[in-house]
């Protein structure tokens, strides 16, 4: 096995049994010294947010089949990283797993992960899954300039994804599923670019009213997929 692979399993045939334990053992990754961790199929609970290092992938072995779950990562009613189950505020990319952060009490504020910083990240082939709750996101992401990349994301309806910063935050989200939180907007704030995905409602605010889809400032779409349920929100006009 090479040596800056580290596999993390839950039955203990890993080098170790938990994905923080295996970031944590990893001390000296740089551009040049690259480090993936590898994790097995299984459901890996942690108590506390796990938070990413430069130059270290996480790579599940595939969605729904690695599920990293955190049972109490809410600690906050306010949009930062103290809501969220992963901490992706480094150079690295996470894939081919689901981030699940659905074991938090009814009014908690509550997202799967929290992005920030201008180092280049992204998620590829991952599932997002959070409490249906009032502030729930799937991904919440602060400040990242453009270098935030998003490609075959699913979150679920109930959830969306959230930039703070107005146009400062500029992510790009590539053949993604996104759902719609209760406020009636897919994609909040920043200035996004939406290429080939999928945006899904099945909710309206308490009276009744549709909102936007998408209630960004602004953003560029192409070759989107509307997918409008029953009292759903209203496609923004083009």
């Amino acid at each position: 096995m090479p040596a800056r692979v580290i596999w993390v399993a839950d039955d203990g045939t890993g080098d170790f049994t938990t994905v923080q334990a295996a970031l944590d053992s990893i001390t000296d990754a740089t551009a040049t010294k690259p480090y993936l961790i590898r994790i097995a199929p299984g459901v890996y609970e942690t108590a506390t947010r796990i938070t990413t290092k430069d130059h270290v992938d996480i790579e599940g072995s595939g969605q729904d089949i690695t599920i990293i779950r955190c049972t109490s990562c809410s600690t906050a009613q306010n949009e930062d990283v103290r809501i969220a189950a992963v901490d992706l505020s480094s150079r690295t990319e996470i894939r081919q797993l689901t981030i699940d952060n659905t074991k938090q009490p009814v009014g908690s504020w509550v997202a799967a992960v929290y992005a920030s910083g201008n180092d280049e990240k992204s998620l590829l082939n991952v599932t997002l899954t959070t409490a249906p709750n009032v502030f729930s996101y799937g991904v919440l992401n602060d400040r990242t300039g453009s270098t935030m990349t998003a490609t075959n994301v699913s979150v679920p309806v109930k959830a969306a994804w959230k930039n703070l910063g107005g146009d400062s935050t500029s992510p790009l989200i590539l053949d993604s599923q996104l759902g719609i939180l209760d406020s009636g907007s897919s994609v909040v704030g920043g200035s996004s670019r939406i290429v080939g995905s999928e945006l899904r409602s099945e909710v309206s605010d308490r009276r009744g009213d549709r909102h936007n889809c998408i209630g960004s400032y602004s953003f560029v779409s192409e070759n989107l997929r509307w997918i409008e349920l029953p009292g759903s929100c209203r496609r923004p006009p083009r």
